[in-house]
């Protein structure tokens, strides 16, 4: 008969935490591109900064490239097909930056999110049983290997939410609209509308903006009111903020075609 054998251990081990760290802020060095206005909102999570410029898309990706290799940091911008990305780990946050071509000039978006920080908390110390060593066949030692050959698969996204088209999203003047179904680039399915109005840029830029934040669709990024009035206008509204899973974006262009404004209507559902 085997005697059973207990060994005490004088370690433990512990569990590491992931804890927000200090509230992040724009770094000093991250400058907007020369000439640019920005507006800034700030939670003690993430710090938000948008701004648009006449400069190309191309002039504004120079501009940060010149930037993070002063800061001593990689510079690799990402173009999705809609728009460019660029990320960065700074000493204040974690730093994305997206850049969108609109119309002849540029839209930047600048988020600086809080870092986590792992807290390590000690656990109790344990008393493991040495158990009598069990000779085991090849084969079985190759079954229970087998286990660890399997691919270990991401969790699944949830679906994008059911486009429907708000009975409140409505022409400028009151009409409804005709919509149109369809999918954008990367395969997610939109709603589309596009009319004329006689109405000016601004005022129809305002109208949606207020339609939109009183309908539970805050609206994240807008063109200003001086925007040059040649160039196409823009709202971006969303019904959940970035990160929170299945949302609904509603993006409204509003540029001059002939003597008459052209507004421009879409509805994407996103996982």
């Amino acid at each position: 008969m085997h005697s059973k054998r207990h060994l005490r251990l004088g370690s433990s081990f512990a569990l590491a935490l992931m804890v927000c760290g200090q509230t992040p802020s724009v770094p000093a060095w991250l400058v907007s591109y020369p000439g640019a206005s920005a507006r800034t909102q700030a939670t003690p999570r993430l710090v938000e900064s948008t701004y648009e410029t006449e400069a190309s898309a191309s002039d504004v990706i120079a501009h940060y490239r010149k930037l993070f290799e002063g800061a001593g940091m990689e510079f690799h911008p990402n173009f999705d097909g809609v728009g460019t990305s660029v990320r960065g780990v700074a000493a204040e946050g974690d730093v994305l930056i997206l850049i969108r071509a609109q119309g002849k000039g540029t839209a930047v978006r600048v988020n600086v999110a809080a870092k986590a920080v792992p807290v390590v908390v000690p656990a109790p110390a344990v008393v493991p049983e040495v158990k009598p060593r069990v000779e085991r066949s090849g084969r079985e030692h190759v079954q229970n290997m087998e286990k660890y050959d399997q691919p270990m698969r991401p969790p699944r996204r949830p679906p994008p939410p059911v486009l429907v088209w708000p009975s409140w999203l409505v022409n400028v003047d009151g009409s409804r609209l005709e919509i149109e179904k369809g999918v954008d680039n990367v395969g997610l399915k939109t709603l589309h509308c596009r009319y004329s109005s006689d109405a000016e840029r601004n005022a129809i830029q305002a109208f949606y903006a207020d339609l939109l934040n009183g309908h539970g669709f805050p609206v994240r990024m807008n063109s200003s009111a001086s925007w040059p009035s040649r160039l196409k206008g823009w709202v971006e509204a969303s019904d959940h903020a970035i990160g929170e899973g299945p949302k609904i974006d509603i993006r409204i262009e509003v540029g001059p075609v002939g003597e008459r404004m052209q507004v421009d209507i879409r509805l994407t559902a996103r996982p």
